[in-house]
Order: structure tokens, then C-alpha cells, then sequence
């Protein structure tokens, strides 16, 4: 379980999604994303606009 809120969860969709992020940080979202389903729908809908 991630400590990580879904405030900062969305905040860092864009670099994580991009590939920006440290292992640390991307290692926290994955957290996050793992126990956080509206999270992970947001963040699919917006990998899914990125391509």
C-alpha cells in the first residue's frame, strides 16, 4: 500500500507516463496505482489519449 495521495498520484501522471520519474518516484505511484482503482482508470484513460 502506497502512502502517496491521489492528489499527487494525478500530478505525476504526466511524467510518469513519459518516463520522467525516478525509480523511487514511480515505484510510489505503482503503490498507489496497485490500490487505487479510480486512480488506475484515470490513469489508463490518459495513457490511452497520450498514444
Amino acid at each position: 500500500m502506497s502512502n502517496m495521495s491521489c492528489h499527487e498520484a494525478k500530478r505525476k501522471v504526466y511524467e510518469y507516463l513519459g518516463e520522467e520519474l525516478d525509480e523511487k518516484a514511480k515505484q510510489e505511484v505503482d503503490g498507489h496505482l496497485s490500490s487505487c482503482s479510480r486512480c488506475t482508470e484515470e490513469f489508463d484513460l490518459e495513457r490511452t489519449i497520450s498514444k
